[in-house]
């Protein structure tokens, strides 16, 4: 889900704020020596945007936004490890905040003065390192995300 809102501006900038979370990543890990885990992982993302829209003279406006963005990750692991003297259950949760930078194109095909149909493409980089200062990777889940939706815009 994405919701966000553009400040009206004279000019051909607009800026924008958005926030996004999708469903829930889930899926088996393993680790060579160290047994297999559930991981479910969730980002929740939130953008602040430049967007600019080439002058157009149809109802279809294209739109390049680009901008800085902040990533809430929460990540469970649980499972049972493979240790030396016998199994003992695991489970872990591994939370942060990230920074990033976005990039992305939005479609609006205007049906009236108030009412559109949008299709919107988010690329995000966030900035982190997915390892411990000994190089073990924390979490396994990359850095690049990519969010494709689509919706309806309403002009207050």
């Amino acid at each position: 889900m994405v919701a966000g809102m553009r400040i009206p501006s004279s000019g051909d900038v607009q800026l924008a704020v958005e926030g996004s979370v999708a469903r829930s990543i889930t899926g088996e890990q393993s680790a060579r020596g160290s047994g297999s885990f559930l991981t479910s992982h969730t980002d929740r993302i939130f953008s602040a945007l430049a967007a600019w829209t080439p002058a157009t003279t149809g109802s279809v406006m294209p739109t390049i936004v680009g901008g800085a963005s902040m990533a809430l990750r929460h990540t469970t692991r649980t499972g049972t490890p493979v240790p030396i003297n016998g199994l003992r259950p695991f489970s872990q949760v591994l939370d942060d905040t990230v920074v990033g930078i976005v990039g992305g194109l939005d479609g609006r095909a205007r049906t009236s003065s108030r009412l559109s149909f949008m299709v919107s493409l988010r690329v995000h980089y966030l900035l982190d390192r997915d390892e411990r200062g000994d190089g073990v990777v924390k979490r396994g889940i990359g850095s690049l995300i990519t969010r494709f939706g689509a919706g309806v815009g309403v002009r207050l």
